[in-house]
């Protein structure tokens, strides 16, 4: 009966893995509902494979109960299934921040939402806070991205519409150059190739991995950028306050600032 048990065990964790490993195809396939739900299946793989260690179990709609143990070798087998659900919790962090991207029809609201479902889900299986920050570090990367989107778009439409101005301008020198004109044709030619770069670094924002630090590569960027008067830079820092203050706030705080302004545009509307 016992080597039955182990065979059950050992056929079980290879589901697990079969389950785990095609939830990762899942997710490379942008079929992040898909991978959620062979992920969850392959959670309670684990914990069919791990349920004759405990004493009682209750979580994902599901109660068992336990064989009675030594409590040092419950709290083994609970430590190592604790280290399995927050890798499962890092992959579903993972999955929820890329739904409702690249043609998905999941709503920024119910992403929201099923995020919060997730999070009490493993805290209520003893994932601890810290762990679980941890885990949604991805998460909190698109969700900044997603608060960067109306900076970056205002600011590239400002940086074009500028550069334009600088090329129109250039066009109109005349090839027979004073030395006044020649100073004021370097002077546009550069301010035009500083929007041009400018354009690209706010492009580059985007890629930055340490999500807290976007804000402070952003700032940096507005103040040593050569294009602009030092009075269009208050200007459109002015226009964008409540987006750069959400952007930075999130940054510090990991969490919405104006949270119902959020939940209400859908990402392409972003």
């Amino acid at each position: 009966m016992k080597s039955l048990d182990s065979i059950m065990r050992i056929v079980l964790f290879g589901i697990f893995l079969i389950l785990f490993g095609f939830g990762v195809f899942l997710s490379t396939t942008s079929k992040s509902v898909d991978a959620a739900t062979t992920y969850t299946a392959g959670v309670l793989c684990l914990i069919f494979v791990f349920l004759p260690s405990f004493q009682s179990f209750e979580g994902l709609g599901i109660k068992a109960k336990l064989l009675d143990q030594k409590i040092e070798e419950s709290d083994a087998v609970i430590k190592r299934l604790q280290k399995m659900l927050i890798l499962m919790a890092s992959m579903l962090f993972s999955l929820s921040a890329r739904m409702g991207r690249w043609g998905s029809a999941m709503p920024r609201s119910d992403r929201y939402h099923l995020t919060e479902q997730i999070e009490k889900e493993f805290l209520a299986n003893g994932i601890s806070n810290q762990e679980l920050e941890n885990a949604k570090a991805d998460l909190h990367r698109y969700n900044m991205i997603d608060l960067y989107v109306p900076l970056f778009k205002r600011l590239r439409e400002l940086s074009n519409k500028k550069g334009r101005e600088f090329a129109q301008k250039v066009n109109s020198i005349s090839s027979t150059k004073s030395p006044e004109e020649q100073i004021e044709l370097n002077s546009l030619t550069n301010k035009k190739e500083d929007a041009e770069k400018f354009v690209v670094a706010l492009e580059n924002i985007i890629s930055i991995d340490d999500f807290e630090s976007m804000p402070i590569v952003f700032d940096d960027l507005i103040k040593t950028c050569l294009f602009l008067t030092k009075e269009e830079k208050a200007e459109i820092l002015q226009e964008l306050k409540d987006e750069i203050s959400d952007f930075k706030y999130y940054a510090s705080q990991h969490q919405f600032r104006r949270l119902d302004v959020w939940l209400s545009k859908n990402n392409r509307d972003a």
